[in-house]
């Protein structure tokens, strides 16, 4: 996975109500070359688990980079929930428009 990771204000993992971690990252369609703020992409949660299987959803789909980092980087959410409801209006947005 070439992603970039989206992050809540005290480092890379969102926790949930259960306290599992999780990794929100963009993944853009086209890989992370130079260009990915202006491609499309998905926002997907991916748990941190090392040592077992790891879970993915994705949170969000065909959304700009450079508006799913702007969302992350204007919100800070801090918990994995709030992270989904940061994707979700980019979703939202998206479809508005």
């Amino acid at each position: 996975m070439n992603a970039i990771a989206l992050h809540p204000s005290g480092g890379y993992v969102f926790l949930d109500t259960g306290g599992a971690g999780w990794w929100v990252v963009f993944q853009p369609d086209a890989g992370p070359g130079p260009h990915w703020r202006h491609g499309l992409g998905d926002v997907l949660a991916c748990s941190a688990a090392f040592d077992e299987v790891v879970h993915v959803v994705v949170l969000a789909s065909r959304v700009r980079g450079a508006d799913a980092l702007a969302a992350f980087h204007s919100a800070m959410p801090a918990t994995l929930e709030e992270a989904v409801v940061v994707a979700a209006a980019l979703t939202t947005r998206d479809t508005l428009a």
